[in-house]
């Protein structure tokens, strides 16, 4: 009862914080699965880990020094995972064959530590003696620290790929990741410098701090985004060109071509399926600097700030690029801002009115049947 009431004291915020993150992910798994996951398997994680530091004070004043060790074996090779889950949980883990190697460092450590049940390797890694109080000292060697040089390569990854959201995300995105990074990477270098005995234990909290901080941001910002394609909606459009009216230098709209022949013969789904295409090319093309939009059912608009002519029409033919090597395409229309005195309006319209030249342009040259609109009726 006194090692479960310093536990409840000691890991009081923990537990709240757990608690209240399984409930959001239980509630929101049918729709946010992946996420409900990864946020499961965290505060799964944490909590074992919080508990194996609690049963360690029972080991070592019961003196058992077997379970000390096989809790320490926990304590090390589970640290580095929970790191793993919350890079999966931000949606940093490699795709591909770099997925595989992304995981080896977890598969070392998990090997390193075993050393440590072997007589003949004990002291490369940590043991437990009897001292003359009667109690349990800690020994550590060169591989004890292995988590932490474990933790420390998937702290820098994380971070690398947290910078990298500059790339096609607005800021604030990129540095709440950023903030999540060093604010783990300052809790793992505490540990490491404070943990002499084996008993400064304070990156669960720190991690679960950061996965409900994290969440809380994803909540308010999905607000921002189109459901369907990921890319920011009108609302933040509006307000996305007030605060870039003066900064724009280019805007690009572009129109799907065709998408009620999609619909009405191969059904919505396949509709979708052309306009998440489009989606990704203007990803795949979009820098720092540009900011891409759904405005409505097919039409999509992409801000660019201080980039020059030339590469925003490299942008351009990157996109009409990708968009060939599928089955669908968009019109499209771009105004450059070469004069400081030319409104956003100004440039609105002239890419407008370009982006309607290529779509009467690919009408005239197809099969497709035109949808109407509102001045054809």
């Amino acid at each position: 009862m006194e090692y479960f009431r310093a536990y409840i004291v000691t890991n009081f915020i923990l537990v709240c914080i757990s608690a209240i993150m399984v409930f959001i992910a239980l509630h929101n798994f049918n729709q946010h699965k992946k996420m409900s996951t990864c946020i499961i398997a965290i505060t799964a994680l944490t909590l074992i880990l919080s508990i194996e530091d609690n049963l360690q004070l029972y080991s070592k004043a019961t003196s058992n020094i077997v379970f000390t060790e096989i809790l320490s074996y926990i304590g090390y090779t589970l640290k580095p995972l929970v790191l793993v889950w919350f890079i999966r949980f931000a949606n940093g883990e490699p795709r591909g064959k770099w997925k595989y190697l992304f995981y080896a460092p977890l598969i070392v450590c998990a090997i390193v530590y075993i050393f440590a049940f072997i007589p003949a390797t004990q002291s490369m890694v940590f043991w437990f003696d009897y001292n003359d109080r009667g109690g349990i000292s800690f020994g550590g060697g060169p591989l004890r620290y292995t988590s932490h040089v474990v933790s420390a390569f998937y702290l820098a990854y994380f971070l690398i790929v947290s910078i990298r959201t500059l790339r096609f995300k607005h800021i604030a995105n990129a540095n709440i990741l950023i903030i999540c990074s060093i604010l783990i990477i300052v809790t793992v270098i505490i540990e490491t410098a404070f943990d002499d005995d084996n008993d400064v234990h304070i990156l669960n909290t720190a991690i679960m701090v950061c996965v409900m901080f994290y969440y809380l941001f994803l909540h308010m910002e999905s607000v921002k985004y189109d459901p369907l394609t990921g890319l920011y909606n009108r609302a933040t459009y509006y307000q996305d060109l007030a605060k870039m009216d003066k900064s724009a230098t280019a805007i690009i709209q572009l129109d799907m071509d065709a998408l009620k022949y999609w619909n009405d013969n191969f059904g919505h789904e396949e509709g979708d399926k052309a306009l998440k295409t489009i989606a990704t090319a203007m990803f795949d093309a979009c820098d720092r600097d540009m900011y891409p939009y759904r405005l409505s059912g097919d039409e999509f608009l992409i801000i660019v700030n201080y980039l020059p002519k030339e590469i925003v029409e490299s942008k351009i033919a990157q996109i009409k690029a990708d968009l060939r090597r599928t089955k669908y395409s968009c019109s499209i229309g771009y105004a450059y801002r070469a004069n400081k005195n030319t409104t956003i309006e100004e440039l609105l319209k002239k890419s407008e009115q370009q982006m309607y030249l290529a779509k009467e342009e690919f009408y005239k040259n197809s099969t497709y049947e035109r949808r109407k609109t509102p001045n054809q009726w």
